[in-house]
């Protein structure tokens, strides 16, 4: 029985096929490491837009801290049925927030009588700014009986929607931080009138000093123009607690209605003070004159009149003297 043997077609055919086999071989070699490049290509793509969310998250997150950060301690002042009872302070340097409570002082010892007057919100805080002798920057009605450590989370939450409807943005973004501590203060310890007054006052000096830090290059002038002895003193008090150099105070010769800020255009260091002037006095006058301010030496003028007279400042004696 003789071997087979393929003749030369079959031959040629057999060589084909196994040709042909170690190519589709190579083939689905050549894709299976395409499709595996393809597919890390494209968990580094997916890798790199993820980190790039990331940064652009956390440069959206730093911007909008920049943009809404204080530049300074912000105070506010809780009352209940116009009687001043806690004062709260917004401490970005110490990321705190102090609530010092004096419900008991304010309560049980003020007469109703000198708050009754009605003042506008812009009143209300100079009003309280010149008592205290201490600048606010809000004026807010709060449930006294709510007050409390224990009911923090309540008060914050009644804040956030009260700063929110006043479009306080900067003073909303601090609170909602979850890094911010609260720290609580109470006059309980004391049990005289002077021994609560003394805890107040020791807590206003150590949180409400110079905000600005020391302003040498504005010097300010005040000008008592109104019928009220001693406001100016009272005035300069304020500004020199709050950081402004106040190189002189006296008393005008004329008796102005309203009161007005008198500033150097050439005198950028005094921006602050006309932020501070727009704060307490929103309504009031302000004039840009050079030569006019160069009288008084001064980089800064601010004339108080008989409208701020007619809160009648004059008549309290709290926390300092000589108003």
């Amino acid at each position: 029985m003789r071997d087979y043997c393929p003749s030369r077609r079959e031959q040629k055919k057999l060589k084909a096929k196994k040709v042909k086999a170690r190519k589709v071989r190579r083939s689905k070699g050549k894709s299976a490491i395409i499709n595996w490049q393809k597919l890390s290509l494209f968990f580094l793509s997916l890798f790199l837009l993820l980190l790039l969310g990331l940064l652009f998250f956390y440069l959206l997150k730093n911007q909008l801290a920049k943009r809404h950060q204080l530049s300074r301690n912000q105070h506010l002042l809780i009352m209940d049925s116009k009687l001043p009872v806690a004062w709260v302070v917004f401490a970005p340097l110490e990321e705190k927030i102090k609530v010092f409570d004096f419900s008991q002082l304010s309560v049980a010892n003020w007469s109703r009588e000198e708050f009754s007057r009605e003042m506008s919100a812009n009143e209300e805080i100079l009003f309280y700014s010149l008592f205290f002798n201490a600048f606010i920057d809000q004026v807010i009605a709060y449930p006294q009986q709510n007050l409390s450590q224990e009911k923090q989370a309540q008060f914050k939450d009644f804040l956030i929607t009260e700063l929110r409807s006043r479009e306080e943005q900067n003073l909303l973004f601090y609170l909602e931080q979850n890094q911010v501590t609260w720290e609580w203060f109470a006059d309980t310890e004391a049990q005289t009138r002077e021994g609560k007054e003394s805890l107040l006052s020791s807590f206003l000096a150590k949180n409400t000093e110079a905000s600005y830090g020391k302003l040498f290059e504005c010097p300010v002038a005040v000008i008592n123009n109104s019928n009220v002895t001693g406001l100016a003193s009272a005035f300069a008090q304020l500004l020199e607690k709050d950081g402004f150099s106040v190189v002189k105070r006296d008393s005008g010769q004329d008796i102005l209605a309203e009161s007005s800020l008198l500033i150097d255009p050439d005198t950028t260091a005094c921006e602050a003070l006309l932020g501070r002037f727009q704060q307490l006095m929103p309504t009031k006058v302000i004039k840009a004159d050079h030569e006019l301010v160069q009288q008084y030496r001064a980089g800064a003028v601010i004339f108080l009149a008989e409208d701020l007279a007619q809160l009648r400042i004059g008549t309290f004696d709290f926390l300092h003297d000589g108003l």
